[in-house]
């Protein structure tokens, strides 16, 4: 039974990461990259996304995405993707050949609703801790 929209939660969440959870889920990530995105740990991704879209809160925020999202006109997720996978594969036959720059640009749009591209920014905070091996080599270059 869903809620009416009046009940759903039209305010952030006030956990960072689960308010970047339901956004990245609204861009149509799947729920595994959509935990990875908000900044949880990859290996447990999956794990942690299930918990999280079961979660009331989560849920209502989800929602109210979606319908803050619908509008006259306004295309779903859904949708966007399959104008963009169209116009990616048209014809698009010139006066002097093919011209693909349409095509390419739907294409990387595409890639980009689905996060396929890596993130600009990397940011770790923590430690690291990096070893060398060296192997020294002989006058021959070969390995001792």
């Amino acid at each position: 039974m869903t809620q009416s929209i009046e009940k759903l939660n039209t305010k952030p969440l006030e956990n960072n990461r689960h308010e970047r959870f339901c956004l990245a889920i609204l861009k149509g990530m799947s729920q595994k990259d959509a935990a990875i995105q908000a900044g949880f740990k990859p290996s447990r991704a999956r794990k942690t996304a299930s918990e999280l879209v079961t979660k009331r809160d989560i849920k209502a925020r989800i929602e109210a995405l979606q319908e803050e999202a619908k509008g006259d006109g306004i295309l779903t997720v859904k949708e966007r993707k399959e104008r963009l996978t169209k116009l990616a594969q048209e014809d698009n036959t010139g006066q002097y050949g093919y011209a693909r720059g349409s095509n390419i640009q739907a294409i990387a749009e595409l890639n980009k609703m689905e996060g396929e591209y890596a993130p600009s920014k990397l940011e770790h905070k923590g430690k690291v801790t990096i070893e060398w091996l060296y192997q020294d080599r002989g006058a021959d270059g070969s390995r001792d």
